[in-house]
């Protein structure tokens, strides 16, 4: 099996009053996904705290169902909007919803459908 990451374990002692390292990562056949959310409003604002759902198409995606989709995780924006997700394979296709979470629009009443395993999972160890 091809090594994909590296392992550098430092002793920081006293005799050093500042340590110099260099790193080399080995190839690599996996990419991660680097980005910032911004909202679409005339002043574009970065937005804290977006969640991230990460999808790959399931087996009728490509031929009947573009709702076919398997959730394979989540993540949430930092408080600069950034959001990092990987390592994925390269010729791997993903599927990105984003949600505001902290949006604070009354007029969202319900849970969206990608989120349910969440709220139950959270629901279930809450009990």
């Amino acid at each position: 099996m091809k090594n994909k990451s590296s392992r550098y374990d430092l002793n920081i002692v006293n005799e050093y009053e500042q340590l110099n390292l260099d790193f080399i990562l080995p190839k690599n056949d996996e990419k991660i996904i680097h980005g910032t959310i911004w909202d679409d409003s005339d002043d574009p604002q970065k937005v804290p705290g977006a969640m991230l759902m990460l999808f790959i198409p399931g087996p009728t995606y490509y031929d009947s169902d573009p709702n076919d989709l398997k959730s394979i995780g989540y993540t949430m924006a930092d408080y600069n909007g950034e959001f990092t997700v990987g390592p994925f394979k390269i010729g791997s296709t993903i599927i990105i919803k984003i949600y505001n979470a902290l949006n604070n629009d009354s007029s969202v009443t319900e849970t969206p459908e990608e989120f349910e395993y969440i709220v139950n999972d959270k629901l279930d160890k809450s009990n």
